[in-house]
């Protein structure tokens, strides 16, 4: 039975998606659900120092270069933080309990980690579609999830994918 729900967001469009097919699940089980965005320094909103101070010496950091990307990476952190916080809301706002997780590091070590801490008993996730040269070199995380998480998981197929599927199906 299904109590426990781990909802892994990425904070683009497709993670709403997600969200909504984690409160059906939820809603049909009477599960809690905990949501969780593992943000990295590849984020994309996160600013590259030596992109902003390309004449800058490495290793030595100016102090200028060292505010700024701490500035920056205080912006990313409050998104993030907000962005987790409106969707539990979202849910709560469904009846459903919700809390929500942000962590710094590889989402799908982060997500295999909270789902074995907090017991959880189904991983919902989406995919960004990688498919190929890409995901041999560059990786899945839904796909390292479901071989590695310690409980069921459901990989949510977006709309935009399942046109993409039947089009190549087609052909």
């Amino acid at each position: 039975m299904v109590r426990k729900i781990l909802v892994a967001l990425d904070r683009t469009e497709k993670s709403q998606q997600v969200l909504d097919e984690a409160i059906a699940i939820a809603q049909a089980t009477g599960a809690s659900l905990t949501l969780v965005h593992a943000f990295s320094f590849f984020d994309p909103e996160y600013a590259d120092i030596a992109y902003q101070y390309p004449n800058m010496k490495v290793p030595l950091l100016q102090d200028e270069a060292v505010m700024f990307y701490l500035e920056q990476w205080q912006k990313v952190e409050k998104a993030s933080q907000e962005y987790l916080q409106h969707h539990a809301e979202q849910a709560q706002a469904q009846g459903i309990k919700a809390d929500y997780i942000q962590q710094l590091g590889h989402p799908e070590q982060i997500i295999c980690e909270i789902a074995k801490q907090r017991n959880v008993d189904l991983i919902v996730i989406g995919r960004r579609g990688r498919r190929g040269l890409s995901e041999m070199f560059l990786g899945s995380v839904s796909n390292y999830i479901m071989h590695h998480a310690p409980c069921s998981v459901l990989v949510v197929q977006t709309e935009s994918e399942k046109i993409d599927v039947g089009e190549k199906e087609d052909q």
